[in-house]
């Protein structure tokens, strides 16, 4: 007969624990009394098994939350993936598990990143490992997790099929790391796989569901940091080549935001055309305006401004802003282009100015009207002040003066009425009637400053009319210079040829290829037989001659008046749209 035997269960609550058992090496009765205290040791030790259960939950847990913390930290603090995932391996091992390999895919194959062993005498075997990734579509593991997305379990390393090593050195590494349980977890995110999680354990014990569930978790937090990682290379590279593009477009580019009310990008040409508007990061300037419109919701198309631009000049902008709405329709910022119509409007202003002086100049053959209808129509389209001077006798006599101020114009007339001709001269009425040259000079004063003899006469024009800057050209015609027309910028803060202020360079002339044909068609003009109506060579007014013609027909008269005009003034669409002045339109005046 065996030794009688007593068994309580364990209970905690609705849960049985187990079971206390007692034996005795002969009869025994249990009297109340003991039966009372087996039933409280129970109950004891029930409730000592459950606070031990509960403690070790809560340790693991706290352990778990620690290494998910931990493992956050490192993949926040870095945007790139390789260097982050190499240190998280080395968090893993050994808090969760004695190996880990990181596997990625990259395109049709799969890179691996980093295998790390608990065990440093076997480093040697794990660099063998890091070697030989598993090829996509085999039956190993790590790539039945990355086809499938469901993590895969393998019990026992010796279970792994021959084709799983790629070489005999495969073989022999696998075996000297001597792990034993793997669980590949892969990398799932946004419906697609980016690689694989394993972690291996030398013992050949399963993982619990807790430590499967905290390596799901890992492989969740990885992948969402892949994947951010890779959507924020993505917006960089997107961003630096809309910057580049925007940088080289000729169009200024602002961006505002709408929670600050700054700018937040201004392309270089946007700062050249606004100045200080565009360089700060608060939205001020004539443009402004138009970018809190757009920041409100409303569209602005083709808007004129008038700015002062980054060189000090002023310009015209055409402005297009519109606002930016996310997904939720909400205005998050403001795009605005502008456009630089400044060199275009003048163009338009020459245009008309042509026309107009074409007009004027086939109206009547009256050439003193004709002088005074052409400096009128001068002021102020293209200048503040304009005179035209011909050379009478080997002096220099005035015919025609116009001033935005009237009272200038007639200082301007009594200056300049009469004078004689200036030898050597290199600048002024003077050197124009001499050279043949038109000149230009943008900034008159700082120019006269840098001289050591300034110019008599630019010396007059910038003391007593307050001529700021200059262009000179010689009236020529029939292989002669008769005359100069004289246009200057006085106090309107406009200037010639559009050069930084601060370089002062003085007269300067251009000969382009244009320049050379115009003076070999110059050269052939002047051996043809002059028509009989043209006056003498040495005649004091070259065109004293024009008032016997009879006037020509409606249809020929507006061609014929454009081709007058260009002999009269030398050229003009060289001296106001290019940066320099325009070729000779003739060789120096005949020897008398």
């Amino acid at each position: 007969m065996g030794a009688p035997t007593a068994s309580l269960p364990l209970r905690a609550g609705e849960r049985t624990l187990g079971a206390l058992g007692f034996r005795f090496a002969r009869g025994h009765v249990f009297g109340e009394d003991e039966r009372t205290f087996a039933a409280t040791l129970g109950e004891q030790v029930a409730y000592a098994l459950e606070r031990a259960r509960v403690y070790d939950a809560e340790r693991r847990g706290r352990s778990a939350l620690g290494l998910l913390a931990a493992i956050g930290e490192r993949l926040a603090r870095s945007l790139e993936p390789d260097a982050a995932l190499r240190t998280l391996a080395d968090l893993v091992v050994p808090k969760l598990a004695d190996q880990c390999i990181v596997d990625l895919v990259e395109g049709d194959s799969v890179r691996r990143l980093v295998v790390v062993n608990a065990d440093p005498e076997v480093q040697a075997a794990a660099r063998v490992l890091e070697r030989h990734p598993p090829v996509l579509g085999s039956q190993t593991p790590v790539a039945i997790a990355i086809a499938t997305g469901e993590p895969q379990l393998v019990p026992s390393a010796d279970n792994l099929p021959d084709h799983a090593y790629r070489s005999p050195e495969h073989r022999v590494a696998v075996q000297t790391v001597g792990i034993s349980t793997l669980l590949a977890v892969p990398l799932h995110v946004r419906g697609r796989t980016l690689g694989a999680l394993t972690f291996g354990w030398q013992s050949r014990v399963l993982p619990d569901q807790d430590t499967t569930q905290l390596a799901a978790q890992i492989a969740r937090r990885v992948a969402l940091a892949i994947d951010n990682s890779s959507l924020y290379q993505e917006a960089h590279g997107e961003r630096e080549r809309l910057a580049a593009l925007m940088r080289q477009l000729p169009l200024g580019v602002i961006i505002a935001e709408t929670a600050s009310r700054k700018l937040l990008f201004a392309n270089q040409r946007a700062q050249e055309l606004l100045g200080p508007g565009a360089s700060e990061h608060s939205i001020a300037g004539p443009h402004a305006e138009l970018i809190h419109r757009a920041l409100a919701g409303e569209s602005t198309a083709d808007m004129e401004i008038d700015v002062i631009r980054a060189d000090g000049t002023p310009g015209i902008v055409s402005l297009a802003a519109e606002p930016v709405r996310d997904a939720a329709g909400e205005i998050v910022a403001a795009v605005a282009t502008l456009f630089d119509l400044t060199e275009h409007r003048k163009r338009e202003q020459a245009l008309a100015f042509l026309a107009d002086a074409s007009v004027a100049l086939t109206e009547t053959l009256d050439v003193q009207h004709t002088i005074t209808e052409l400096v009128e129509l001068a002021v102020p389209r293209l200048a503040d002040w304009c005179t035209i001077d011909m050379l009478d006798h080997g002096e220099i006599r005035n015919v025609g003066v116009a001033h935005a101020d009237p009272a200038l114009a007639r200082l301007a007339r009594r200056v300049h009425e009469r004078r004689p001709v200036r030898a050597q001269a290199s600048s002024g009425v003077s050197g124009a009637l001499a050279t043949g040259h038109s000149q230009l000079i943008e900034d008159v004063p700082g120019w006269l400053a840098e001289q050591e003899t300034p110019d008599e006469e630019l010396v007059t024009m910038a003391r007593v009319l307050g001529v700021r800057s200059s262009i000179v050209a010689p009236l020529a015609g029939h292989g002669r210079v008769f005359g100069a027309l004289t246009l200057a910028i006085t106090n309107s803060g406009r200037r010639f040829g559009g050069q930084d202020p601060r370089d002062r360079r003085g007269p300067r002339t251009a000969r382009g290829p244009r320049d050379r044909q115009r003076a070999a068609l110059r050269r052939r003009a002047r051996h043809r037989p002059r028509p009989a109506a043209e006056p003498p060579a040495g005649h004091a007014d070259a065109a004293a001659g024009h008032r016997g013609r009879r006037a020509l027909p409606a249809g020929r008269r507006g061609r014929r008046g454009g081709r007058r005009l260009l002999r009269l003034v030398g050229r003009p669409e060289s001296t106001t749209s290019s940066r320099s002045a325009t070729s000779p339109a003739t060789g120096p005046p005949p020897r008398r």
